[in-house]
């Protein structure tokens, strides 16, 4: 009954082996069951005490139910440890005080790369001698070591592979006692989560650098609307520090706040928005265009946390834009302009010209006199609007020379004050040792008589009319300026006034042909218009800056030259202008200009040869006798320009001198608006003093 089978098997074994007489072991384990039903674990020793031939054994039971339970936990515990050991992915050692190997895991060789016999050595010196070979510092490997032997405090360290691996190493004391008995180390390999940290080390430095060196201003804000984040571009943009930007209002930057409702139901709705066009305002309160690009940011559940953007400062390219348009407008007159001009000046010459012929046959007092006076005079104002509107589309011709614009300006005071009047006051300041340009003087003045009229027009109760000259050095970055000045030294002459100013609609406009604020009889709109023109032309830059009822100043930045200043030609004397005895050939298309030309050339001396168009000039110049010393010629005709006939007469009379006429010359004998240094040029209409003048001076030069 106390005895489950299993335990009677094994009795009744012994007792047959016994019966054979076999040498059994006199100790051995079974199971019995107590009083109580419980199923118990005995250690049986048995000695032999019968006779021979009889089996009679003396046994002793000892319970050793409880240290077999120790051992099977032992065991389990055992097998846990190791299982769990395994299943890490960390190498783990185990040394005791003796420097034996205790314990290790497969891990623990693998990532140690350890011979299988040299881990049967359970030798933990021979160990670390094998594997320290492997590190980048070996000294500091043992070093650490070393110290945590003698402490039994936890240690930590990197460890660098020469191969580019990187462990983590742990260790940790085994106490026994209250003594340290060994330690275990435990190593992990973090080499692809270095690698990670390093990629995201670099991705999070090329994003910042991508960030920060971005041309354009970008911002991360929350979806309180408050900036969290700006880049260098942004801060530049508007003129804040970092400290002030981050944490601020979004809105502080909008010019308009409904803009900002009307962006956040934009991206509300669609998550997005592309070049939305808006107006921004910077810390110093000016305002640009810019086009905002932004997207919501989501959390992992999608709920909108914030917003990020891009603003690009569009304000030059509107501006670019708008000069554009400008310069297509001028360009659309300037063509009709120039279209016009040629034969509009020649029916001028002709009406200026007879009235002036026939003015000369009269005395002053003659009725018929006052008449043909105020027929020229009418030709002539119609010719300064030709030449206007040949002036701001930048088709007039230049004859420019090297001077100082101090002389220009001091030679005219007594004429500005003339046209400006008594109740205006006029100031000059002229920089000493003033810098050379090159200009046409002849336009210059054109250039600041207009100024100056404007100013006296602002200016209708009096005030004060300013002209000042300066040394100047523009860079890209001057204030004020625009992007298209070329950087270098100029010359500024700037025409100030106190009066009315004009408000900015006005100040955009004011450079358009025919474009003005007075009165109809009060101008043509065209004075402005000219200037600037002359200025492009000339290859300068005018600004303008005003405040109503403070008044307006143009600026005018004309490049500096290193050029000697050119002396000016001598005048010609009225007196001299009838002597003329020289032989000049006339070309020209058009009967009556010739005529006409011909009449004033032949009144005053000269021989006059007539040919209608350069093939019939040519022809001439082979059947003369004798070879004149001028050929008058205008620019566009028929069967060959004047610049082509010009250039046969040079190959086979190369002293014959010519001078060029026309109402309107394209590039025939210009070059960026400037006539050649080698040319000659009377525009038209011309009087028959200006033609006369013009032929002694080409005839009398060097």
């Amino acid at each position: 009954v106390l005895l489950p089978e299993e335990s009677r098997e094994i009795i009744q074994r012994r007792y047959e082996a016994r019966e054979r007489g076999e040498d059994i072991p006199g100790r051995y384990e079974i199971k019995i069951v107590n009083k109580s039903g419980e199923l118990l674990d005995v250690e049986v020793s048995t000695v032999s005490i019968g006779e021979p031939g009889e089996i009679l054994v003396l046994g002793i039971m000892r319970d050793i139910t409880e240290q077999k339970r120790a051992d099977i936990a032992l065991r389990e515990s055992e097998n846990l440890l190791k299982s769990i050991t395994e299943s890490t992915g960390e190498g783990i050692l185990v040394v005791d005080e003796n420097g034996r190997v205790t314990h290790t895991n497969s891990r623990f060789i693998e990532m140690w790369r350890i011979p299988e016999d040299l881990m049967e050595t359970k030798d933990d010196q021979k160990l670390i001698d094998f594997v320290q070979d492997q590190l980048i510092d070996p000294e500091a490997f043992l070093l650490k070591i070393r110290e945590l032997y003698a402490t039994s405090e936890p240690g930590f360290d990197i460890l660098q592979f020469k191969d580019g691996r990187t462990f983590e190493r742990y260790s940790y004391p085994l106490m026994r006692s209250g003594k340290v008995a060994g330690r275990v180390w435990n190593f992990r390999d973090i080499t692809h989560r270095k690698q990670a940290e390093e990629e995201l080390l670099m991705s999070e430095d090329k994003y910042r650098s991508l960030f920060e060196d971005s041309r354009d201003a970008i911002y991360i804000s929350s979806r309180e609307g408050k900036f969290t984040d700006v880049n260098l571009a942004m801060l530049i943009m508007f003129g804040y520090s970092k400290e002030e930007m981050v944490g601020s209002e979004v809105l502080d930057i909008y010019n308009d706040k409904d803009d900002r409702f009307r962006f956040m139901h934009e991206i509300e709705r669609l998550g997005a928005v592309r070049d939305f066009a808006i107006k921004l305002r910077r810390k110093d309160g000016s305002v640009m265009d810019c086009l905002l690009t932004a997207t919501v940011r989501r959390a992992e559940d999608g709920s909108v946390v914030g917003y990020q953007g891009i603003i690009r400062d569009v304000s030059e390219a509107r501006r670019l834009e708008e000069q554009f348009r400008q310069a297509q407008k001028m360009e659309a007159v300037g063509q009709l302009a120039g279209g016009v001009a040629h034969d509009f000046n020649n029916l001028l010459t002709i009406i200026s010209g007879n009235a002036e012929l026939a003015m000369l046959s009269l005395n002053q007092d003659d009725p018929q006199y006052s008449e043909l006076h105020e027929i020229q005079e009418a030709a002539m104002r119609a010719a300064d609007l030709t030449r206007q509107l040949l002036a701001f589309s930048r088709k007039q011709i230049l004859e420019p020379r090297v001077l100082n614009l101090n002389e220009v300006v001091a030679k005219m005071e007594k004429m500005l004050k003339r046209i400006i009047g008594e109740n205006i006051e006029l100031t000059t300041h002229l920089q000493d040792d003033l810098w050379m340009v090159k200009v046409d003087p002849g336009k210059t003045e054109q250039v600041i008589i207009n100024l100056a009229i404007n100013a006296r027009d602002a200016m209708p109760d009096g005030g004060e009319l300013t002209l000042e000259t300066q040394n100047i050095e523009l860079t890209s970055d001057s204030v004020g300026m625009r992007r298209e000045v070329v950087p270098g030294r100029y010359v500024m002459v700037a025409v100030s006034d106190n009066g009315t100013g004009m408000t900015e609609e006005v100040r955009e406009h004011i450079f358009d042909p025919f474009f003005t604020t007075k009165d109809v009889d009060k101008g043509t709109g065209l004075g402005l218009s000219t200037v600037y023109g002359i200025v492009k032309q000339s290859g300068g830059y005018i600004y303008v800056c005003s405040e109503l009822e403070r008044g307006t100043t143009f600026k005018i930045y004309l490049p500096v030259v290193e050029e000697e200043v050119e002396p000016v030609k001598p005048g010609i004397d009225l007196e001299e202008l009838p002597g003329g005895t020289e032989t000049i050939l006339l070309v020209e298309d058009q009967d009556s200009v010739r005529n006409l030309a011909g009449r004033i050339l032949e009144g005053q001396g000269y021989t006059v040869h007539k040919a209608g168009n350069a093939l019939e000039a040519y022809s001439l110049l082979h059947e003369l006798d004798t070879v004149p010393e001028l050929v008058v010629t205008d620019v566009v005709m028929p069967q060959g320009s004047g610049p082509e006939l010009a250039e046969r007469i040079r190959k086979s009379w190369p002293q014959i001198r010519v001078l060029f006429t026309s109402g309107y010359t394209a590039d025939s004998i210009v070059h960026d608006g400037v006539l050649d240094r080698d040319k000659q040029f009377l525009q038209k209409p011309f009087s028959s003093l200006d033609l006369l003048q013009k032929v002694r001076e080409v005839l009398d030069a060097d």
